[in-house]
């Protein structure tokens, strides 16, 4: 059974997480390739290919959760780069009247 965690990180460890996250889908997939299809034994065939589909959804899922972290944190930066500057900083008059 697959549960969704959530945690919270800095803003700029996602580019790290996503990769740390695809990685691991990557060798999932890399997994996938060496499993064997062998159509002349049923019973291993059916297991092998319902192990196949079980590493091809955790891929998809993770793939999924990098889309929707790179989504959000394009979103955030294009907010943070359209967002007006702050007003300055009042300087203070350090003159002393005459």
């Amino acid at each position: 059974m697959r549960v969704k965690i959530q945690y919270s990180t800095d803003f700029e460890n996602i580019p790290r997480e996503v990769s740390r996250i695809s990685q691991e889908a990557k060798t999932m997939l890399e997994q996938c390739a060496d499993i064997q299809l062998d159509v002349d034994n049923p019973t291993s065939f059916i297991e092998n290919v319902q192990e196949l589909r079980k590493k091809l959804y955790a891929a998809d899922s993770q793939l999924e959760d990098c889309v929707v972290l790179f989504s959000e944190y394009a979103k955030a930066l294009v907010s943070m780069n359209s967002a007006p500057a702050p007003p300055p900083e009042p300087v203070a008059n350090t003159e002393l009247e005459s």
